[in-house]
């Protein structure tokens, strides 16, 4: 056998295999008893799956796929949603999680997890998950049983359909009726939001009808600044690991122009659309811009912008902002002094008759 290199033969060693491998899983799943706070951490699928709608949150009921089991049948899931957990270092997201209805065990997979930047590190009977490669996180620590390695959740609130790790707790706690002043600090930052959103609408003179899509791109700009309350940390530094990128940003409510895809558009029609920047795309990777003659809003990435003119919504007509032009006509009223200068200082020395330029090149006579 050692000698037969035939594909038959390692078919069948590779069918004998899988098959004794599904007889252990089904005689270790007639041994535990169905628990839906367990998660069991598994490297042998692709996706992380549960039947238990009440546990997801954002969960999106348009979402439709088919998986392939272990045992070859296929299921249908209804939905896809995330699942969040608090942990020593704080709230954790899972996200894209399969709902399969049917299914007996709630499932972690080890490659989507790696996918979405989590550390998995199995050592002896204990696997530990970190929040990226630099091991200084630690998400959660799971010990070996029954040759395998099941999360305990503990769902305290189904209705607020959250979950947290049973060694940590979660308490709610609630403030009195008609006291913002308990909640401070939730309170200071709204009106930063709102002062910074008002601010941002004024500037280009937008109307109050997009105060949605300002205050988005507020929150989306204050959490790629520094502050002290993070050791002059962004937001988005402290939860991901990494420095923001920030030189996709651009000036709010500006002019632009969006590209229009050749599958959209024949030879002789214009290649651009002109619109208003609103923002950020918060999944998607683009620019989000108020189309003017459909007026809705649109993502795209091919986008140019006029952070000089500014849209005037009442005459629809395009603008230039009053800064930029004063800063224009300053710069020409600066270069006039300094010419008539030059000139002056050559005029007044009695031996040099010459211009400017032929003062520095031809010697002065002894």
């Amino acid at each position: 056998m050692r000698d037969c290199r035939s594909k038959n033969v390692q078919q069948v060693n590779c069918a004998n295999q899988v098959e004794e491998k599904a007889n252990v899983l089904c005689a270790f799943s007639a041994k535990v008893e169905k628990n839906n706070e367990v998660w069991y951490i598994d490297s042998g699928y692709s996706n992380h799956m549960t039947a238990h709608e009440s546990l997801l949150i954002d969960l999106d009921i348009n979402f439709t796929g088919k998986m392939k089991m272990g045992d070859g049948n296929i299921v249908k899931a209804t939905g896809r949603g995330t699942l969040v957990m608090n942990t020593k270092k704080g709230r954790i997201c899972i996200r894209e999680v399969m709902l399969v209805p049917g299914l007996d065990e709630n499932l972690l997979s080890v490659g989507q997890m790696m996918e979405h930047g989590y550390l998995i590190l199995f050592g002896g009977t204990v696997v530990k998950i970190y929040d990226d490669r630099s091991l200084s996180n630690i998400v959660t620590r799971v010990e070996v049983k029954n040759r395998s390695f099941p999360l305990m959740l503990k769902y305290l609130e189904e209705v607020a359909k959250k979950a947290s790790v049973t060694d940590v707790g979660l308490e709610k706690q609630l403030t009195a009726a008609y006291s913002p002043q308990q909640n401070g600090i939730a309170e200071r930052k709204n009106r930063t939001i709102v002062e910074m959103a008002k601010s941002m609408m004024h500037e280009k003179n937008m109307p109050y009808t997009i105060w949605g899509e300002t205050v988005n791109t507020a929150v989306y700009l204050l959490n790629r600044c520094p502050t002290k309350a993070l050791d002059k940390k962004t937001p988005f530094e402290v939860f991901s690991g990494r420095k923001p990128y920030v030189k996709h940003l651009r000036v709010f409510g500006s002019v632009c122009y969006t590209h229009i895809p050749q599958q959209l558009r024949q030879k002789l029609e214009k290649s651009s659309n002109k619109g208003v920047f609103m923002g950020y795309g918060t999944i998607e990777k683009g620019n989000r811009v108020y189309n003017l003659s459909t007026q809705k809003i649109i993502l795209s990435r091919d986008v140019i912008f006029d952070k000089d003119s500014t849209w005037n919504w009442e005459t629809r007509v395009e603008e230039k902002d009053n800064v930029s032009l004063q800063l224009n006509l300053n710069k020409r009223k600066t270069k006039k002094p300094m010419e008539t200068s030059i000139q002056e200082e050559v005029t007044e020395n009695d031996d040099i008759q010459e211009t400017p330029q032929q003062a520095s090149i031809c010697p002065q006579p002894t």
